[in-house]
């Protein structure tokens, strides 16, 4: 940390003109110039950290001056430089490889017209009976938030031989509750098919059959690919399997929208959306070293259901703007 003193003092040196009264009045009134000094330049430079975590973008000059920066937390996370920087952020966080246009990012567009748009929380991105249509989101009888859009389908469909939706099954747990795993392509005596998965001894049938968020489970109530009649033109689902039933995470689940809704009321959700706005806020995933902090952005969040309200914590944490140089 730089210190700055007041022009012609420094500490430890006394003249011999001076009584210790006197040295002592100076020390004080030094002492507030390093404190204002120091007060000012943090305000800046939180002012910069600030502009640049929620807008993606450098504050102006008259903007840097803004004596108290976290005062302005509530009004940033309603302009529309946050919103459509952090739809951006949610996009890129949710979508293997995003597009140009805005009916190509179905993630983008839910969170920028529809959740925000409405006011929305953050599960209605994954339950809502919507479908997007560019820059609207309409009403849609069918509708699981984006799951059920049909870009979003086709770009997870995967390219399982019998049609089973896996890649779409943990897209669906990813970006709810941040499920992450390591694809392995074929089992451990070299095939992939349903039947190879099902097996107990290969590599597959842990992530696939046995542990909660199993694969195939999820992805047997999903609609299926229809590879007789998927061309190159388009893919082809099949319909609502009937009477299908699976337990996930000890639930019963049977279909997309069941299987959201579980989702949405686990612990896990709640958690992924504070690592989320975490990761958001500064930059990097959150490695356990505050829990106490972490904790109670679960506990708010949860009690809102509301994203801002996790990034809003962490901005307004100590750790936010602590570490700043003066």
């Amino acid at each position: 940390m730089h210190t700055y003193f007041s022009d012609g003092f420094r500490p430890g040196f006394v003249s011999s003109g001076f009584y210790l009264r006197q040295w002592f009045v100076v020390a004080i009134a030094a002492c507030l110039v390093v404190t204002s000094t120091a007060s000012a330049m943090n305000a800046k430079q939180c002012n910069a950290k600030l502009y640049n975590t929620l807008y993606g973008d450098e504050p102006t000059q008259s903007e840097l001056q803004t004596p108290d920066p976290l005062s302005q937390v509530d009004d940033m996370l309603k302009d529309t430089k946050f919103i459509d920087y952090f739809s951006s952020f949610v996009n890129a966080h949710m979508n293997w490889g995003p597009e140009d246009r805005i009916q190509d990012n179905p993630v983008y567009a839910m969170v920028r017209y529809h959740m925000f748009r409405r006011d929305l929380p953050w599960k209605s991105l994954f339950l809502d009976r919507v479908k997007v249509d560019d820059q609207n989101v309409n009403n849609y009888a069918d509708g699981v938030g984006y799951f059920e859009d049909k870009e979003w389908k086709d770009r997870y469909a995967g390219n399982e031989e019998d049609g089973y939706r896996l890649r779409s099954a943990y897209m669906i747990m990813n970006n709810m509750i941040g499920l992450n795993l390591e694809a392995i392509t074929v089992s451990a005596t070299g095939g992939s098919s349903r039947a190879d998965r099902q097996t107990p001894g290969s590599v597959c049938f842990h992530c696939h059959y046995r542990f909660d968020f199993a694969l195939d489970k999820v992805a047997n109530i999903l609609t299926k690919v229809d590879r007789e009649r998927s061309t190159m033109n388009g893919i082809v689902y099949t319909d609502q399997p009937e009477s299908v039933s699976e337990v996930i995470y000890g639930e019963t689940v049977t279909d997309i929208r069941s299987l959201a809704t579980m989702l949405s009321e686990r612990p896990e959700f709640y958690v992924n959306a504070c690592n989320i706005a975490f990761e958001f806020v500064f930059g990097r995933e959150s490695d356990g070293s505050d829990p106490e902090i972490f904790g109670q952005c679960v506990t708010k969040f949860k009690a809102s259901g509301k994203i801002q309200d996790a990034i809003k914590h962490f901005v307004e944490s100590d750790i936010f703007c602590q570490d700043l140089e003066v």
